[in-house]
């Protein structure tokens, strides 16, 4: 894998992006 510690970080971005785009609180 060339992006070891990218990738979770990157999925995270994106999981906290969608949470604020929805309404109800994700965290």
């Amino acid at each position: 894998m060339n992006v070891p510690a990218q990738f979770p970080w990157d999925r995270f971005r994106t999981e906290a992006r969608l949470a604020l785009a929805t309404p109800r609180p994700a965290f």
